[in-house]
């Protein structure tokens, strides 16, 4: 049932198209290069460790030739390999197979998670892993078997060539036995080895990292920062401050349609004074909290330009091109409302756990520990992207199905998935069509008109994947030196040359997008 979906969802948003999307013209690139020279180069643009990202798209191109679909094609896979991951987490815990299969199609149609699963973005990789992970560590905290254990260690020692960020869990498993009450010293002793390893191995690795970067580089070695030093700390604040409502907003509000589902539960299980008084103190938390926080729902929703933005008039103004004022309004109200949710499900879940037992099981502590060091480590570079949370979204699905006895408010959840589910899928057949037409008036320019593509300005992913070409970055950001713009709106200096529509199905209507010319050139080219 879950691939009759996945199948479904992709011959309607048809991902089969030759062109990069987001930042995966980067990624892209080194893979081409491998390909095309037999040599391996990370560039200067990535600033994760990478590599095991690329071999999985390179033994995809040995295969089968290299093209963006067949990428886009490897990432699908991954993605649904982390569906079922997930599917098979949650239904260990719930034994029950249905809900199981909601939780799995929370995680599906997030609008990041399934945006990003049609391109060669890194994000779902490193999620599918991440999940990896987690399943061999619950399964060993479960069955206590060392073949669990080294898988778990293997695992992460993969995790860290996608990102450094997997760290965090040999780290979590570790503490994690350390805190247990029956501890098994040699499985302490073990577990201390194997995370010594992987950050050793982590270390070597960016040891020789010169061999695989340009000159210049973002990637940033875990020994650059220095945890004594007083800039670290003033910047580390200053990142607080700036991210982490927005990061603690984001995981509350895709944590809602999970809370759907064991609120009611739990509800039961109150007085109505207590269900107040957590409803009360949730709407006040989310009003002082939240209140001013920025939801990003026009990098999620409006039109899924994840990432840098595609045109170079997006970067003069937050509003983009399909932005409307009601639909602000609405995304407002769900920010309000589904982060409710959430806090209150927390206050009621604290509630009950304070008048039982007051047991911290192992899983629980695990899966706290992985979230909190993997926010207290989204907090250190200079810049924050919501994909970034699909590793936090994911531990919030598995901490539910290890709560839910049964399916509960099954009608309310039904419709609020579909209503995302509607949102993600069109938004994402939005994206390729969008793409799909910028890019036909790119090849136009390129093949009919003959016009070099350093004198098009075609947006982010078109000037900087630069036909395979080794360079690592070209300038979008302003119009000199450039003779044509492919946008949507015109600008100062440049007149309409010529017109490609495309159909859009969130909001649905008939959208265009332009190739604008130079005043200065006649455009009867």
């Amino acid at each position: 049932m879950l691939f009759s979906v996945f199948l479904i969802s992709e011959c309607f948003v048809n991902p089969f198209a030759e062109f990069p999307l987001n930042d995966d013209w980067a990624y892209s690139k080194s893979v081409y290069l491998f390909h095309t020279q037999n040599r391996l180069e990370i560039g200067d643009f990535g600033a994760m460790s990478l590599v095991l990202h690329l071999f999985w798209g390179i033994g995809f191109t040995k295969l089968f030739g290299f093209s963006f679909t067949v990428l886009r094609i490897s990432t699908l896979i991954s993605s649904f390999i982390g569906v079922g991951i997930l599917f098979k987490i949650v239904k260990a815990f719930s034994l029950n197979v249905w809900i199981a299969f909601l939780l799995s199609l929370m995680l599906f149609f997030h609008p990041i998670y399934f945006n990003l699963s049609n391109t060669y973005m890194t994000d779902v990789n490193f999620n599918t892993l991440f999940l990896l992970c987690v399943f061999f560590a619950l399964k060993f905290f479960k069955q206590n078997k060392s073949l669990d254990l080294i898988l778990f260690f293997v695992s992460c020692t993969g995790l860290i060539f996608i990102r450094q960020f997997g760290i965090v869990l040999p780290l979590s498993f570790t503490l994690t036995l350390l805190f247990m009450k029956r501890r098994n010293l040699n499985i302490v002793l073990w577990s201390i080895i194997g995370t010594t390893l992987v950050f050793i191995i982590l270390k070597v690795y960016e040891n020789n990292l010169s061999n695989l970067f340009q000159s210049a580089h973002t990637y940033k070695r875990s020994g650059d920062f220095n945890l004594l030093s007083n800039a670290f700390w003033i910047s580390y604040g200053r990142h607080i401050i700036l991210y982490l409502r927005v990061i603690l907003m984001q995981i509350l509000v895709f944590s809602a349609l999970p809370s759907l589902m064991v609120v009611p539960a739990w509800i039961n299980k109150t007085s109505k004074i207590v269900v107040f008084a957590c409803l009360f103190l949730a709407l006040l938390i989310c009003f002082y909290v939240f209140g001013d926080t920025y939801f990003p729902y026009a990098n999620i929703f409006n039109n899924m330009c994840l990432g840098p933005e595609t045109f170079y008039e997006s970067t003069q103004s937050r509003l983009t091109h399909t932005y409307s004022e009601p639909f602000a309004e609405w995304m407002n109200a769900i920010k309000w409302i589904f982060s409710s949710i959430s806090v209150f499900t927390m206050f009621l879940g604290c509630f009950l756990w304070w008048r039982g037992d007051r047991k911290i099981n192992t899983t629980l502590l695990f899966l706290v520990l992985s979230a909190l060091f993997y926010v207290s480590l989204l907090l250190i570079p200079d810049y924050f992207f919501d994909r970034y949370t699909l590793p936090l979204i994911s531990i919030a699905l598995i901490f539910t199905g290890q709560y839910i006895s049964g399916i509960r408010g099954i009608l309310t959840t039904v419709l609020c998935l579909l209503l995302m589910a509607f949102m993600s899928v069109s938004g994402t057949k939005d994206y390729f069509e969008l793409n799909r037409s910028r890019w036909e008036a790119y090849t136009y320019l390129k093949t009919e008109k003959h016009v070099p593509s350093n004198e098009i300005n075609a947006g982010f992913e078109v000037n900087c994947w630069n036909e395979g070409v080794e360079s690592w970055w070209a300038n979008y950001n302003e119009l000199k030196g450039y003779t044509y713009l492919i946008q949507f709106k015109p600008e100062p200096g440049f007149k309409h040359f010529k017109t490609y529509e495309f159909q859009r199905f969130f909001p649905y209507k008939t959208d265009k997008i332009n190739i604008f010319v130079r005043d200065s050139l006649d455009n009867t080219l």
